[in-house]
């Protein structure tokens, strides 16, 4: 089952929408782990999809898509209050300052 499909991909404009209900990839059972079968095909390759979808057969072909990655960055706040740093403290030292401290600010 197609849980998404990203916005402007070439899934979206072949016509793939959430929902879908996968029944072969190219023209072969779907693998049990799609994400570990496209880990070896490259930006590009051809997909042709057997779909069903309110329970008619459909036939969606597209050239693979690129690979993103989403990259995160965490950076102190330099302005953060006693309270706010004694929660990170907590949280990443696993203490009880971040409960006392978060605590601290209910009462």
């Amino acid at each position: 089952m197609v849980s998404s499909v990203v916005s402007g991909s070439p899934a979206e404009r072949a016509g793939l929408l959430a929902g879908d209900e996968v029944s072969t990839f190219n023209g072969e059972n779907v693998p049990r782990r799609a994400d570990h079968w496209l880990r070896n095909k490259n930006p590009g390759d051809p997909l042709k999809l057997r779909v069903l979808r309110n329970e008619k057969p459909l036939d969606i072909a597209f050239a693979l898509g690129g690979k993103s990655e989403s990259v995160f960055a965490i950076a102190e706040d330099s302005q953060a209050s006693p309270k706010a740093r004694a929660i990170r403290e907590g949280v990443l030292h696993g203490t009880a300052a971040a409960a006392q401290a978060a605590g601290a600010g209910t009462r």
